[in-house]
This record gives structure tokens, C-alpha cells and sequence, in this order.
């Protein structure tokens, strides 16, 4: 899907999808499942039913999907594969730093919140 479709609530009703753009959903189990949306058109090497391994490339961020305007990933823990109707799940990173914070570490984030991971290792 490319970047930034224009807000369209007609084509939204027919696709729901479309306003997550080119998106990735990992099923962990027990009724867990990461939902991670708007990725760059053409940076998802990953396919539907491959399994993913920890710090694997899943897609490169972007602004894909209806009317995101800033490239960012949007990343949500939830109950279900279709995160468009599932409920959340409180979230736990190993690394993360949030906005404006001086060092990585380990947490948790509430809705909204920006923060940022480590570089990823080459």
C-alpha cells in the first residue's frame, strides 16, 4: 500500500485495512498477538504464516495506510489477529527509551507515549 491515501470514509467502510497500510501481525500464543502497521511500501520481506525470531527485520517504518502523515510504527500487544477489534494487552520492552529520556531501559509504555529502541545491530 503507498503512503499517506488520503482520508476516505467510503473506502474505509469497504477496507477497514486500509488505514493500518502495510502492516504485520505476530501471533506469540496464548492469545497474544503484536499488531504493527504503517510500514514503508515494499519493506516487508516477511510472509503470511513465516515465522519471525526475535530482532528479525520485519518491515522498515513509514507513513502507509489512510492519513498517518508521519512516518512512525504504530505497535500494539492485543487479543486478537484482527487488532482492528481486539482489546490491548499491557506491553514490556527489554530496551526502550521514552521521549526525552537520557538512557535505555526496560518498561512499559502507556497509549500515546513516544519512545525509541536501541539501533539495531548489524
Amino acid at each position: 500500500m503507498p503512503d499517506d491515501i488520503p482520508y476516505d470514509e467510503e473506502r474505509l467502510r469497504e477496507n477497514p485495512g486500509v488505514m493500518l497500510g502495510n502492516h504485520v501481525v505476530i501471533d506469540h500464543g496464548d492469545g497474544e498477538f503484536s499488531g504493527l502497521a504503517h510500514f514503508r511500501q515494499g519493506s516487508v520481506p516477511v510472509k503470511a504464516g513465516q515465522r519471525v525470531a526475535q530482532g528479525e527485520k520485519i518491515g522498515e517504518m513509514g507513513h502507509s495506510g489512510m492519513g498517518s502523515g508521519l512516518v512512525h510504527v504504530h505497535y500494539e500487544l492485543c487479543t486478537s489477529a484482527d487488532v482492528r477489534k481486539a482489546e490491548g494487552l499491557p506491553a514490556h520492552f527489554e530496551s526502550m527509551k521514552k521521549a526525552g529520556a537520557a538512557r535505555f531501559e526496560p518498561g512499559g509504555i502507556e497509549a500515546g507515549e513516544l519512545f525509541e529502541t536501541p539501533p539495531r545491530k548489524k
